[in-house]
């Protein structure tokens, strides 16, 4: 008896180990998917499926947490509160009660790397959506009544899921000692503080950052006929805005102020330092051939551009070495200055 029960389990494990083996090899699954890139930088990427008459619609945005800066963290997971009160031709809420109405619904959900809107609903409501889903990607109502609002929901669920959360204030304590520089280290419900000193201004230069039509994909899966989808030209259109500052340019821009030209925001004794390292070395023997061609890459508009649209805070320090007859009236155009003149500075004197 026991030999056969010993034989019967031997045969098992050899079907879960074949089992097991066949599993892990790849599957490879004949999709066809296919790619849409329209003039307004937008792509959608379509897959039909005709099992059964249901949609769903995702709009993928590259913002997440990890895009954030200090001062302004959480604001990404905000903004998913705020994409449902209402735009140019749908009032608050009701984009909900529509889509439900229909018998789909929605989600969304933000990362450290993206954001997230979902939407799943019977295959006759397409139009619909996509009437919806671009006039609130193009013409977002941000008002301060849903700034506050959607604030206090947003300062609740991180109550909920850190403050009062065991597991909660672990991980975030962990990613805080795990990256010491690197934005993974602030939470995607970002700071309490934070959350409470972003502005409605703040909130629509993200929008206009970050919510434009080149920042986004859309995936569409489901019962639909790709050739004859109207819906294209709504996308072109509807999506249609003035963009914010592009990707690029915010990429070029960090590159720019965080090391490849010599420009340093930093605390008062990084200051210090480095004032003391020019007075007694000087500058490299190659400093101006090094960056001349990076200063004359850049112009005054964009430069002028990524401030005001992306760098936040009132007050940013800009060292400049050398005659500043030139560079001065230039950043006066971008507001007022104070500025310190350290030409008569006694090299002498003691410290």
């Amino acid at each position: 008896m026991s030999y056969i029960l010993y034989a019967a389990l031997t045969g098992l494990f050899l079907v879960l180990c074949i089992a097991a083996s066949v599993s892990a090899q790849p599957i490879f699954l004949p999709l066809d998917v296919k790619r849409h890139e329209l003039r307004n930088g937008l792509q959608i990427l379509t897959l039909e499926n005709h099992t059964l008459p249901i949609i769903s619609y995702y709009t993928f945005l590259i913002v997440g947490s990890r895009h954030e800066s200090i001062g302004q963290t959480g604001i990404s997971h905000l903004f998913v509160h705020m994409m449902f009160n209402g735009a140019r031709r749908y009032r608050p809420k009701e984009f909900d009660q529509m889509l439900e109405s229909g018998g789909g619904f929605a989600n969304a959900y933000t990362t450290e790397d993206m954001t997230v809107y979902d939407e799943h609903f019977p295959d006759d409501q397409l139009e619909l959506i996509v009437d919806m889903e671009s006039d609130r990607m193009a013409h977002l109502a941000l008002t301060e009544q849903s700034l506050t609002s959607e604030r206090a929901i947003v300062k609740e669920e991180r109550r909920i899921q850190i403050d009062n959360s065991v597991s909660g204030q672990v991980f975030e304590l962990l990613h805080a000692l795990a990256y010491t520089a690197h934005p993974y280290r602030w939470p995607v419900l970002g700071w309490m503080s934070n959350l409470d000193a972003i502005t409605l201004g703040d909130c629509k230069a993200y929008f206009r950052t970050h919510y434009s039509p080149n920042q986004a994909m859309i995936v569409l899966v489901g019962d639909f006929d790709t050739g004859s989808c109207s819906s294209y030209a709504g996308f072109t259109n509807a999506y249609s805005r003035e963009e914010g500052v592009k990707g690029s340019e915010i990429r070029s821009a960090k590159q720019y102020l965080s090391g490849i030209f010599p420009l340093s925001i930093e605390g008062p004794r990084a200051l210090a330092n480095l004032w003391a390292g020019i007075e007694l070395f000087g500058p490299p023997k190659n400093y101006i051939e090094i960056y001349r061609d990076q200063v004359k890459g850049v112009s005054e508009d964009e430069i002028s551009r990524v401030i005001q649209d992306h760098i936040p805070g009132e007050i940013w320090l800009a060292v400049v070495l050398g005659k500043a007859d030139d560079i001065i009236p230039r950043i006066e155009r971008l507001g007022p200055i104070e500025r310190h003149d350290f030409r008569t500075l006694d090299r002498k004197a003691s410290p």
